[in-house]
């Protein structure tokens, strides 16, 4: 823990939120009891921010020991807004890598006669308002109905450097869901082997013959009435993964009629691509990008 910030405290005090410790814990742990809907990455970086206290100084170590008595008070955070084009926002960017979040119901290709907005399209247009070179190269593709993380690379060669890694050293994936229905077991994992039919289906087997062995961890954020909002993640996800192994859990995602979802509360898959962790092509630097459950998701909790 460090010592008091005078800087730090002049902030204004003013919307601080505190909790009081009932027993003895680590800091993460007290935090993801209180804000559940945030990933361990999204509390360091309030850790980081130095707008968490523990007994009004200031805590950054996420493992610090906490016990029955300790006060907890979350100052005010200042949300830093993202530049936004045309309803994408950018999450990161430099000379090599744009990553943005998708908004659902936004194709990430150009389709038919290429009349239609898509991902590829706005992104092209932008790059090439701020530079002579306006390649853009998707690394990987989500549905369209489906909201979430975007990589695409600024050249060609930075796009098969970044496909080569994933081959090798794949990024760690996070998405979360709604799904319909209760999950019996707060945490677990489900494997199964899969295989895309001519139909475009994916069938789930327990059978090593009959496809690519997949395995899907998963953990229950939260619950109410007939949803559960869960939290999916894989390193080297299979197509319509997630979509396939929520119907073998008999809680298919909400939205998702393929794989036997009966409702469509938000009118759109409730399936959001929400953390990745990948290492940089260039700098060998790794890039953690974190974010918040979809807003639309609220109506339903």
């Amino acid at each position: 823990m460090k010592k008091k910030n005078s800087d730090f405290h002049n902030k204004s005090k003013r919307n601080t939120t505190e909790y009081k410790v009932g027993e003895e814990t680590s800091l993460m742990e007290f935090l993801q009891t209180k804000f559940p809907d945030r990933s361990r990455n999204s509390i360091k970086q309030l850790l980081h921010n130095q707008v968490i206290l523990v007994n009004d100084e200031v805590a950054t170590k996420h493992d610090h020991a906490i016990k029955n008595g300790d006060v907890i008070t979350l100052l005010p955070v200042k949300k830093v807004k993202n530049k936004r084009i045309r309803g994408i926002e950018i999450l990161f960017e430099d000379k090599s890598l744009l990553i943005i979040n998708k908004p659902a119901g936004l194709s990430s290709m150009p389709y038919g006669h290429g009349l239609k907005d898509s991902v590829f399209s706005i992104l092209t247009y932008y790059v090439k308002g701020k530079s002579k070179r306006h390649e853009i190269y998707n690394i990987h593709r989500i549905d369209k109905d489906i909201s979430g993380i975007m990589v695409w690379a600024k050249n060609e060669l930075i796009a098969e450097q970044i496909k080569e890694s994933w081959m090798t050293t794949p990024p760690k994936r996070g998405f979360f869901a709604i799904v319909e229905g209760q999950i019996s077991q707060n945490k677990g994992k489900i494997t199964s082997f899969l295989k895309e039919t001519p139909q475009k289906i994916v069938k789930s087997k327990q059978d090593i013959s009959f496809g690519k062995e997949a395995t899907t961890n998963y953990e229950v954020i939260d619950a109410k009435g007939a949803f559960t909002l869960m939290k999916f993640w894989t390193k080297q996800p299979f197509k319509h993964q997630f979509r396939v192994h929520a119907k073998e859990l008999n809680a298919p995602i909400l939205g998702d009629k393929l794989y036997g979802s009966k409702r469509n509360n938000l009118k759109r898959m409730a399936l959001h691509f929400g953390e990745l962790k990948m290492i940089h092509p260039v700098t060998n630097k790794t890039i953690d990008i974190d974010t918040d459950v979809p807003s639309d998701y609220q109506k339903l909790f």
